[in-house]
């Protein structure tokens, strides 16, 4: 595997606000891979996906694939995505959305009709972005030849635009995973292998949590999912595995498991609001609730929940303000 990327993204670099003021876009290329999400705040997604890309290079490499190839990820982070979708076609990878940039209709985003895979969900799985890229570059005739344009306005996307069925694209679930496959799942990929710096590599889609040091890298936490990391020092971060849960970890060391209490049933979709002093984290978010009167229905009242850092040994003993 060549040398790792490091993705701690640079927003003035690899982003661009669009569809709304809340939507983000990052795009990113690996040799003859390109790759594209869309979502609504910096969420560990983002880089994940981007490592996504890394290892889909590999796959066309072992496939003797040199041809563009377009990973087109749009992350629906409201909530659950209750029916994730996938699309696979050849094209010119835009969406035929009626949004539209500086007054100016939509350009093609690639030079040349090439093997798109588009996929809508609140998480994104590796083992089925690469099973779906493998029948792609295998089958590429069967997709220009059966393509059909379709309408997909479900999970806030408003898409005009080809693919095969549907039915046609479960079924390559139900194959049995390849060879090839398989060993790019097995291997290590980084995130960044920096000295002096928490990071993560993912191997069989599990995330090892690292800290690096000029003589060595200790593996610190295995997870299944990182949802968001909010770095305080490069060594020192809160790492979300969920929306509701964290870890506080200062080097080679982490703090066992804490949740944020919550006094709705729907979760704040967004990541929290932090905030951090010498010996205080906190987290906060504004919560709408409905009121009796005509004038003003709607009320906010801030949530904030405080967590203490004692004596600098990263147990943080949790007192909650709120509701």
């Amino acid at each position: 595997m060549k040398k790792a990327y490091k993705f701690f993204l640079v927003l003035s670099l690899f982003f661009f606000s669009a569809y709304s003021h809340e939507d983000i876009i990052g795009t990113k290329d690996f040799g003859n891979v390109k790759v594209r999400i869309k979502t609504g705040y910096l969420y560990e997604e983002i880089n994940k996906v981007f490592l996504f890309g890394e290892i889909a290079e590999e796959l066309a490499k072992k496939l003797n694939y040199t041809d563009q190839i377009f990973l087109d990820f749009d992350h629906y982070y409201l909530d659950l995505c209750e029916k994730p979708a996938q699309f696979i076609s050849f094209d010119y990878g835009n969406n035929g959305t009626d949004i539209t940039y500086n007054g100016l209709p939509e350009k093609n985003l690639l030079e040349k009709e090439s093997i798109v895979i588009r996929q809508c969900s609140d998480f994104f799985d590796l083992q089925k972005t690469l099973q779906l890229l493998e029948y792609a570059i295998k089958n590429v005739d069967t997709i220009i030849n059966k393509q059909q344009e379709i309408v997909y306005n479900k999970n806030y996307c408003k898409w005009k635009i080809k693919s095969i069925d549907n039915e046609l694209i479960n079924k390559i679930f139900d194959y049995s995973t390849s060879n090839t496959v398989c060993s790019l799942l097995d291997k290590k990929v980084h995130l960044s292998q920096n000295k002096n710096e928490i990071s993560y590599y993912t191997q069989n889609e599990i995330f090892t949590v690292t800290h690096s040091t000029q003589k060595q890298t200790k593996e610190i936490i295995k997870l299944n999912d990182i949802y968001f990391i909010y770095k305080i020092t490069p060594e020192t971060v809160i790492l979300f595995d969920t929306r509701k849960s964290f870890y506080y970890i200062n080097k080679n060391k982490i703090s066992k498991k804490h949740f944020i209490p919550c006094p709705i049933s729907i979760i704040e979709y967004k990541p929290y609001n932090i905030k951090k002093d010498d010996n205080n984290i906190s987290f906060y978010y504004n919560l709408i609730l409905p009121t009796k009167s005509d004038k003003w229905p709607f009320k906010s009242i801030k949530i904030e929940h405080y967590y203490s850092i004692i004596e600098d040994k990263l147990t943080i003993d949790t007192t909650d303000i709120g509701l």
